[in-house]
């Protein structure tokens, strides 16, 4: 037997150097008033260590003489926080069940379906948090934040989702499921067809709604399909083929009285007194419609009554041609 004593290491740990012909090697921790290693001067020991070359251990009990070989601590470029769903019941946003990230990736894979919100963290500290406008260029589709900056998604079945974070660039990928889009704003006829209205080209303050089919005794409102609201406005514009479409104010609903083809434009403000409706009736290749399609439009009064003067042809606010 021979004693040799530890020095210094890197880091926090000690070294020692052993004789090549050892097969054994025994930690042994002495007692304070010990000026040189003997057995009669033991504190404590560990049990016989044979696989030591290269190794390092830690000493996790001295008084029962327990070791297990030493795990450097992990070091990580990066963490990942996030709701319960990601981390687990009860540890959502929890620092301390934080993801560790030793690499630039990380996938979480065969995630079940389901709603998740996460955001990446360069230390254990909410100062460091990278959320969704931190993301390199343009988020994928259905990928969506909140006024926390969260980078939220959904997965409608299970699948693999990538987190990639490095000094360059920050981006996510994954199967995530994408929320159709619903056309907001348009006519609902009879209470079950919905057509949408765009926004008129030629004035953005209006939407519109071209070359609509309707027969005589059918119903409609203004329609809000986002938020399921039917509404009708007072106000006729100056022009409008107001004897074919009809308000009906006791069940607010417009009512169609003449069957053919309509061109719808409203602009629709808080103020109701500030919105219109303006409806033009479709007339055949003389006249598609009274509201400007023309290269020459004017309206003028003669003898009190309103008449439209339309590529050198006279109108009536119908679009009936009259001479």
């Amino acid at each position: 037997q021979s004693w040799t004593g530890f020095f210094a290491g890197s880091g926090d740990t000690l070294s020692v150097k052993v004789n090549a012909k050892a097969d054994s090697i025994v930690f042994v921790r002495l007692n304070s008033d010990a000026t040189e290693p003997s057995w009669d001067k033991k504190w404590n020991d560990v049990k016989d260590s044979i696989d030591y070359v290269g190794k390092t251990f830690t000493i996790t009990d001295w008084s029962k003489g327990q070791w297990e070989p030493y795990v450097a601590p992990v070091v990580a470029k990066y963490y990942i926080t996030g709701n319960e769903a990601l981390l687990g019941k009860g540890n959502a946003w929890n620092l301390e069940k934080a993801i560790a990230v030793t690499a630039d990736s990380y996938t979480f894979e065969a995630l079940p379906a389901g709603a998740y919100s996460l955001k990446v963290l360069t230390a254990l500290d909410w100062s460091s948090a990278k959320g969704f406008s931190d993301l390199t260029g343009e988020a994928p589709a259905g990928v969506t934040t909140d006024k926390d900056n969260n980078i939220n998604f959904t997965l409608a079945k299970a699948g693999d989702v990538t987190i990639t974070y490095t000094a360059a660039s920050f981006t996510i990928a994954g199967n995530f499921y994408v929320v159709p889009v619903v056309a907001q704003y348009g006519l609902l006829v009879n209470g079950t067809d919905f057509i949408e209205a765009t926004v008129n080209p030629e004035n953005d303050q209006e939407l519109m709604a071209l070359n609509v089919a309707l027969t005589s005794g059918q119903k409609f409102v203004l329609y809000d399909n986002v938020n399921k609201a039917g509404w009708v406005i007072p106000n006729w514009n100056e022009g409008s083929y107001q004897f074919a479409i009809v308000k009906d104010g006791e069940n607010d609903v417009y009512s169609v009285t003449e069957s053919g083809v309509y061109d719808f434009y409203v602009h629709a403000e808080y103020e109701i007194s500030k919105s219109y409706i303006y409806v033009a009736k479709q007339t055949g290749a003389g006249c598609e419609n009274i509201y400007g399609n023309g290269t020459e439009l004017r309206k003028v009064i003669e003898n009190g009554v309103m008449y439209i003067y339309r590529d050198g042809k006279k109108y009536s606010v119908q679009g009936l041609l009259v001479e």
